[in-house]
């Protein structure tokens, strides 16, 4: 049976890459489908109108739907029982919601009395003659059982939301790549289900790591969980723990990486922290930098001592400090913008996202949920900057002002007139001093 991919003309902002270029773990998204089709006996076949359809019994998606193995696989189990053209939906769950926004998804009625509602994605699976595109809107869903983990978390109290944060944990997904936080988000859901994906197939050696380990400390058991590419230097004082590490992956003196997926030649610099992130092949995460739960494409780096929830296109760079945001001061959910309109996201925390080739220079402040175009570089004021050394300079304090240096005059009779520039004290005593 074939599968038809219909290259629906999208681009995500700011990278303007179509759907199938999105990074998951540090693959194109079109890949990793095509792997998926070809693991199910299916045979991938790009079209660009569905004209093209030859077929009586076919399965049928945009570029912009992306599913997991499972997922997949269970949708063809399901219609392989009945033969009869169905859509894939999934029951209403926490992967769903904290991505519901701008995917577009076609509502149904819950499947049982009292039961969650039911979300119908773009994949379809049709047999029988006289294919007409229209008939897919009418087609009934199938909808694939959910096996899922739910974490429930206190949100921070800084971002003043009352309800917990739901997150849940499977690897049954599927999700319409359409906006850039749909990427970060389908990263994590990759990365989260990445056990359930290797437990059955790496049953003997998940057991035989954890028994090796000769302890019931969790953080001696993760460090035994560690799936390590060809020829990696990892500085015998760095801590690594339940991660995977692709080939020529180097860690530093003192680094922390933990439950990340670090792309291959990826370096992690001496004492840098990266938690729960997805690292882009030769990607560099510069010494005491600290990275959390961000996704980097290939060839980035950050310099930056703290960035969170970030997205960073190819070859972006965040300078030493920088200051990305990840929350609303006032609190709430992040807001981004998605076809020329501001649109709120179910997410509590989310940094900005760098488009390709794109610099942020230091001092630079962004909001959370900001994205960056392409080949854009941001610097800080020039008016704070010093920039010209005036030639001559003679002994004495100076300030910067519109980029150069200017005298400040620290005399006494200054001093008595404007208070103390040099050290912001007042020239007078405090009240009631003799």
């Amino acid at each position: 049976m074939k599968a038809y991919i219909l290259r629906s003309g999208l681009t995500i902002s700011p990278f303007q890459d179509p759907p199938g270029e999105a990074r998951v773990l540090d693959r194109p998204a079109r890949e990793r489908q095509a792997e998926m089709l070809r693991r199910l006996g299916l045979e991938t076949v790009p079209i660009d109108r569905v004209e093209e359809i030859r077929d009586s019994e076919f399965v049928l998606f945009p570029d912009y739907v992306y599913f997991s193995l499972s997922c997949l696989r269970g949708f063809l189990k399901a219609v392989a029982r009945h033969r009869q053209s169905r859509r894939l939906a999934l029951e209403d769950n926490p992967q769903t919601q904290l991505s519901l926004p701008m995917q577009e998804l076609s509502p149904y009625p819950p499947q049982r009395q009292g039961g969650p509602p039911v979300f119908g994605f773009d994949l379809y699976y049709w047999n029988g003659p006289d294919f007409r595109p229209e008939a897919t809107a009418t087609l009934p869903p199938e909808v694939v059982p959910l096996k899922q983990r739910l974490v429930e978390v206190d949100p921070p109290f800084y971002v003043r939301v009352k309800e917990k944060v739901r997150i849940g944990l499977s690897r049954t997904y599927c999700m319409h790549i359409k906006h850039w936080s749909h990427i970060y988000l389908l990263n994590y859901a990759a990365l989260t289900g990445l056990p359930f994906e290797w437990f059955p197939r790496k049953l003997p050696w998940l057991l035989w790591r954890v028994l090796t380990a000769f302890s019931l400390n969790p953080f001696k058991i993760m460090r035994r969980l560690v799936i390590k590419g060809k020829r990696c230097s990892i500085h015998p004082t760095a801590i690594v723990e339940a991660s995977v590490l692709g080939d020529r992956v180097s860690i530093g003196a003192h680094a922390v990486v933990r439950g990340s997926y670090i792309g291959e030649g990826a370096r992690v610099g001496e004492a840098a922290k990266v938690m729960g992130c997805v690292i882009g092949q030769k990607s560099e995460i510069s010494w005491h930098s600290v990275v959390n739960l961000c996704v980097l494409y290939p060839h980035s780096c950050v310099g930056v001592p703290g960035v969170q929830t970030a997205l960073l296109g190819r070859e972006a760079y965040l300078s030493s400090m920088t200051m990305p945001l990840d929350v609303k001061f006032k609190g709430g959910y992040v807001s981004v913008r998605h076809r020329g309109r501001t649109v709120t996201t179910r997410l509590t925390t989310l940094g900005p996202c760098l488009g390709h080739r794109s610099r942020i220079g230091a001092g630079v402040m962004i909001n959370c949920g900001r994205e960056i175009p392409n080949d854009v570089d941001i610097l800080p004021s020039p008016v704070s900057m010093l920039s010209k050394i005036p030639d001559g300079l003679a002994p004495g304090s100076y300030m910067i002002e519109n980029g150069t240096l200017v005298p400040i005059d620290l005399s006494e009779g200054t001093k008595e007139k404007d208070g103390a520039a040099g050290d912001g004290c007042p020239a007078s005593g405090p009240p009631g001093a003799a």
